[in-house]
């Protein structure tokens, strides 16, 4: 994944509540799950 898109993803979550470190997590995980595909 672009790290734009990555970007875009940590905004969205943090706009809901997340924090910066919390944010990264869910957005490295999918980013993972993409990337074994």
């Amino acid at each position: 994944m672009p790290i734009t898109r990555e970007l875009e993803n940590l905004e969205k979550l943090e706009s809901v509540g997340f924090n910066h470190e919390q944010a990264k997590t869910p957005a490295d995980v999918i980013e993972k799950s993409h990337v074994d595909n």
